[in-house]
């Protein structure tokens, strides 16, 4: 039983950081996100379900004292990994967010960096669409041929 939460916990951070390294879409990074918390559910049973009465069946059960203790010992880290998961999937999140935000603000620059050019682009196509119905000879006249 506490190898199955450490290979959870172990997958659960898996998630995590590639969930931090995501830079969109909104869609992707919500689906991984509810992956996870699902993970973090299952995990935080899995703890529940060790109830304490049966580790200490569990560890009276043993022949030494080492081993319940170690068994008591486990249990407690399984509780702090996933206190400690529960704050890097937030730090996660937050990179994340960080991460879609910058990738939207390079998006944005490279549309408005190129603006002039591919403004001059557009209007060059509004003269046409709009002179559309003359003839190459009025179009000549208005100067909208190159």
């Amino acid at each position: 039983m506490l190898d199955s939460l450490t290979r959870a916990e172990i997958r659960l951070q898996s998630f995590i950081a590639e969930l931090a390294d995501s830079s969109g879409p909104l869609v992707e990074t919500t689906r991984m996100n509810d992956e996870i918390r699902a993970g973090m559910k299952g995990l935080a049973k899995g703890i529940e379900g060790m109830d304490r009465q049966d580790l200490k069946v569990l560890a009276d059960e043993q022949d030494r004292e080492q081993y319940a203790r170690l068994i008591m010992q486990k249990t407690e880290r399984h509780e702090q990994q996933h206190k400690q998961l529960q704050i890097a999937l937030r730090k996660a999140n937050l990179s994340a967010k960080q991460n879609m935000d910058k990738a939207a603000l390079k998006e944005r620059e490279e549309l408005l960096g190129a603006g002039a050019e591919r403004r001059a682009i557009r209007m060059r196509k509004l003269q046409y669409v709009s002179f559309g119905s003359f003839g190459p000879e009025e179009l000549e006249i208005f100067g909208a041929t190159d």
